[in-house]
């Protein structure tokens, strides 16, 4: 079975939910955009919850998010009404849509599973073990 969408291009976007949300109201809130880019005319191809990651700077008091890359197939009107709901959504920090492929006649075999559930991800500090032995550090330093 083969979804025919005529004259839309392949997007992908980027966006970003508070990191306070729970795993459930944040899979609900991708879920949620989802059925909004399918209401405004498009096709969502893969939902991809990339986990809780640390901003690269402070933004709205927000340190960390939780990052989600999302495929999908629409025009220029749908990612511009996409944009605006975004926009007044309070759930999203910051989103980022990037056009992958220029009119897309249709898409088939689009079995790929959604990925929802949020990883557990580390920051690069918290895999780091500080094991320092200061007393033997102090020591070499006096007996210089």
């Amino acid at each position: 079975m083969s979804n025919k969408c005529c004259n839309n291009n392949k997007y992908e976007i980027i966006y970003i939910l508070k990191n306070t949300l729970n795993d459930k109201s944040a899979k609900e809130e991708m879920l949620n955009i989802k059925s909004l880019i399918n209401k405004l005319g498009g096709q969502s191809i893969k939902i991809n919850c990339w986990g809780r990651k640390k901003l690269a700077w402070e933004y709205k008091h927000h340190k960390r998010g939780i990052y989600v890359h999302h495929q999908y197939l629409g025009n220029k009107d749908l990612v511009s009404n996409l944009v605006k709901q975004l926009n007044i959504n309070e759930e999203v920090l910051l989103h980022q849509t990037k056009i992958i492929n220029k009119e897309i006649q249709e898409i088939t075999n689009n079995n790929e599973n959604d990925i929802l559930e949020i990883p557990i991800i580390k920051d690069y500090n918290e895999h780091i073990q500080h094991n320092y032995n200061f007393e033997h550090t102090l020591n070499s330093k006096n007996n210089k």
